[in-house]
């Protein structure tokens, strides 16, 4: 603890270059995001169909198009998401701290685990909820707030399945980096061969994360094709 404190001023700086790192990764990479969403959304158009391949300038011109709307999406959901999240971990703590007396050590913390996963099961539901309104963005266009509107529209009619969906993929990309995490940890000091080793298990990782984060938006692509008329209006 003494350490941390005496190297607050570095650990400062370290969180907020990561921080400023991190942000500019979601910001920037909303552009290849969109543009493999207009990609795909082609596919999905054509699928009973013969299909027909974009060019990258139509992809990309379409994707810039809509960079602008997606961006707003992220900030807000990211705000709702964040601010759901810090309000978990408040209510967990503060739900312990009220009843420890009452319930006793087990049966409180038991209860703040409880309220932490209600508000970790509400900020998945924004975070589908997000994925289906850059969407139907992506199809219908509109506005920021039409997307929503559809988006939540349609989650209401299958949200167990939506958030199954999304948690398995999300569930299989974290094994695999806890899995190279570990497999860096047991042979990253033994150099040459294991040092190849690691490198080789990290683009595997990576591709493997991506092709699950193309799939589900694959897959919500699908659901804003199949909305009802309904849910777009």
């Amino acid at each position: 603890m003494s350490f941390a404190f005496q190297q607050a001023p570095a650990l400062r700086a370290i969180g907020t270059l990561a921080a400023i790192a991190w942000g500019s990764w979601l910001v920037l990479g909303i552009v290849p995001m969109a543009i493999a969403m207009v990609a795909m959304a082609y596919a999905v158009e054509d699928a009973s169909s013969v299909a027909r391949t974009p060019s990258f300038t139509t992809c990309g011109s379409v994707g810039l198009r809509i960079w602008p709307k997606l961006l707003k999406l992220l900030v807000a959901f990211a705000l709702a998401e964040g601010l759901l999240l810090g309000l978990g971990g408040g209510a967990a703590v503060a739900a312990m701290m009220w009843t420890h007396g009452v319930l006793g050590e087990a049966r409180s913390q038991h209860l703040g685990l409880f309220i932490g996963v209600l508000f970790l099961v509400a900020a998945v539901v924004l975070h589908v909820v997000h994925d289906l309104s850059r969407a139907f963005l992506v199809f219908a266009g509109g506005r920021e707030l039409g997307a929503i509107y559809a988006a939540v529209v349609e989650f209401r009619r299958a949200p167990l399945a939506l958030c199954l969906s999304w948690a398995w993929r999300a569930s299989v990309a974290l094994a695999m980096v806890l899995a190279g995490s570990m497999l860096a940890q047991a042979i990253g000091s033994r150099g040459g061969f294991g040092l190849a080793l690691i490198a080789v298990a990290d683009q595997v990782i990576v591709l493997a994360r991506a092709s699950l984060r193309a799939s589900w938006l694959a897959h919500v692509l699908r659901d804003a094709a199949n909305a009802p008329p309904e849910a777009v209006g």
